[in-house]
């Protein structure tokens, strides 16, 4: 399945997804152990296939995601 969503409005859900994150520790608790229901839910659609791991910074863990190298670049 491919799904397609406008950035505008990627960034608006993924702006929602954030708030509610850093204001419902229960909410945090369930995109922890099932993301894909949970973007799901809030209109961000998981493609087929894709795997999605959560996870969070701290005052002295940080996390640096390396995007994929491109065929092409």
């Amino acid at each position: 399945m491919s799904v397609q969503m406008k950035p505008e409005d990627a960034a608006a859900k993924q702006a929602e997804l954030l708030n509610r994150v850093w204001s419902d520790d229960a909410f945090k608790a369930r995109l922890k152990a099932n993301p894909r229901e949970v973007l799901e839910e809030i209109g961000l659609p998981v493609p087929t296939g894709v795997d999605i791991r959560v996870v969070e910074d701290t005052d002295t863990v940080k996390h640096l995601v390396v995007p994929p190298l491109k065929a092409d670049a």
